[in-house]
């Protein structure tokens, strides 16, 4: 049985519409909304980590060098040793490492926006080579 809304649209029908839409703006890996670029450059909109898995989905196939931009907050950070390596994302889901030559002065739990050379490494781990760390700006 349908439900109506406030405006008088089927819910289901919204629903179907909503669904429909998102695949087919996520199966372009470059376009607008898209957190991939071709090379070495950073994208105008960022995954995070609740859409990264998506994401990664349909990240481009290749042997072209692929930029990936991330918005989260640092997890992890390892910076005993050049490079440093800050970490985006909570163990179980897909986890992003930064290799950096600098990070400052950031600690695990500020906000960060991370663009690098993309890199898979199994089925819950993304590796950003040449990574570079940025503050993020409001939304």
């Amino acid at each position: 049985m349908d439900r109506v809304i406030g405006s008088g649209m089927m819910l289901p029908a919204l629903c179907v519409g909503i669904v429909a839409a998102a695949p087919a703006a996520a199966q372009d890996p470059f376009g607008p909304l898209a957190p991939f670029r071709p090379g070495v450059a950073q994208a105008s909109r960022a995954a995070t980590c609740a859409t990264l898995p998506d994401w990664v989905a349909f990240a481009p196939k290749g042997s072209e060098p692929v930029s990936l931009t991330i918005r989260g907050r640092i997890s992890v950070i390892e910076s005993g040793s050049a490079p440093a390596q800050l970490v985006l994302c909570e163990p179980g889901d897909v986890q992003v490492t930064c290799i950096a030559t600098a990070i400052g002065d950031r600690k695990p739990g500020d906000g960060v926006v991370l663009t690098g050379l993309y890199r898979r490494e199994g089925a819950r781990q993304v590796v950003l080579s040449r990574c570079i760390a940025t503050d993020p700006t409001p939304p």
